[in-house]
């Protein structure tokens, strides 16, 4: 029932059994590979998309109430326990701690966006499932596809409405679809 032996048990078998390792040959998550938990069960290579999905499905079947938090272009875990003094697990970094105080200095998390819960809140899992959403529009939007991504987009504001990464990328789709060729966009729709 000890929450950091549950940490470190995971830990032990999703990085030292399974093999589950960031992907550092792709920082920015070019590898589609990379953004999606069946390329992570595929290579045993991810990101921080992929890794924490894992690592919360995992949990999730064990009881553990163990959550996701986002951070500017980042995606972490967070054990909930009022017993537990290190909370925080990130799952690109072998499931190791890591304090608020270092996202907010090394992601530039500024105070309004702590103040208003857009980053560092503990997530419900309909949040999480809007970020985990926004990869398809991301994906669609970088295939020339601005109208499938501004759908999928669209439910994961819904879903994540407090997603600051999220509002940006629907913004940036619409962006990409006012910008379109017309005869493209007719051939689209």
């Amino acid at each position: 029932t000890d929450p950091d032996f549950r940490i470190r048990a995971l830990n032990t078998y999703l990085y030292r059994h399974f093999g589950m390792a960031y992907d550092h040959s792709d920082p920015y998550v070019k590898n589609i590979s990379n953004r999606y938990i069946t390329g992570l069960l595929d290579t045993k290579k991810g990101s921080c998309v992929s890794m924490p999905l894992l690592y919360l499905a995992v949990a999730q079947r064990l009881g553990y109430p163990i959550y996701p938090v986002c951070a500017p272009q980042h995606i972490f875990l967070r054990y909930v326990d009022s017993a537990l003094k290190q909370k925080n697990i990130e799952a690109t970094g072998g499931g190791g701690y890591s304090p608020d105080e270092e996202y907010i200095a090394s992601l530039q998390v500024s105070f309004p966006a702590l103040a208003k819960g857009t980053y560092l809140r503990t997530l419900s899992y309909r949040e999480y499932l809007g970020l985990l959403i926004e990869q398809n529009g991301i994906y669609w939007g970088q295939r020339g596809h601005p109208d499938k991504a501004i759908d999928y987009l669209e439910m994961a504001v819904n879903l994540s409405p407090r997603s600051a990464d999220t509002i940006r990328s629907l913004g940036v789709a619409y962006q990409k679809k006012v910008s379109q060729p017309m005869i493209t966009r007719h051939r689209n729709t």
